[in-house]
């Protein structure tokens, strides 16, 4: 079964694929329009982890996951608040590779770049890029998984052990 027929047949991954998608859209946006000198000031962190997302921490949000800190390596954290109002990693992303990690730093330039030139309107193709060149997974799973396959979708579903869903939390 391919994403699509995921979506038609189980319209709540398509809702958290489409959260998601939103969520990482309005971030970009709202950081290029602080670019922009719009007056906004843009987001400087994002959560990461160095242990599998049983912990997090914040740090440069420009930065692209995998990279190394103390002698460990480092991959991006999505953090959430629970029904008890605790805070916990959802899922953790990564590029799979140089070339990958490559194409998601020019494409970010390629956002910023067009953001102070005056356009700030979202940048579908480039932001399809970033997201085509990650992999994400849960905490503690083996398996990592291309932030586009069919797969993916289940690891963008974070809910409460109540299983209701989780709220995300930004730093």
């Amino acid at each position: 079964m391919g994403l699509v027929e995921t979506i038609r047949t189980k319209p709540a991954v398509g809702a958290t694929v489409g959260t998601v998608c939103l969520v990482a859209a309005v971030v970009i946006i709202y950081t290029t329009l602080a670019d922009s000198g719009t007056g906004f000031t843009p987001q400087k962190y994002a959560y990461f982890s160095d242990d599998d997302g049983k912990t997090y921490f914040t740090d440069d949000m420009n930065k692209v996951p995998p990279y190394e800190k103390d002698g460990k390596q480092v991959v991006g954290a999505h953090v959430y608040k629970g029904s008890d109002g605790n805070l916990f990693v959802g899922y953790i992303e990564r590029a799979p590779n140089e070339k990958a990690k490559a194409l998601i730093e020019k494409a970010r330039a390629e956002i910023l770049e067009n953001a102070k030139a005056g356009n700030t309107s979202p940048d579908s193709e480039r932001l399809g890029i970033m997201t085509s060149n990650l992999e994400v997974k849960k905490p503690g799973d083996a398996k990592w998984v291309p932030a586009t396959s069919r797969q993916a979708a289940a690891v963008y579903v974070v809910k409460n052990p109540d299983g209701s869903d989780a709220t995300p939390v930004f730093p």
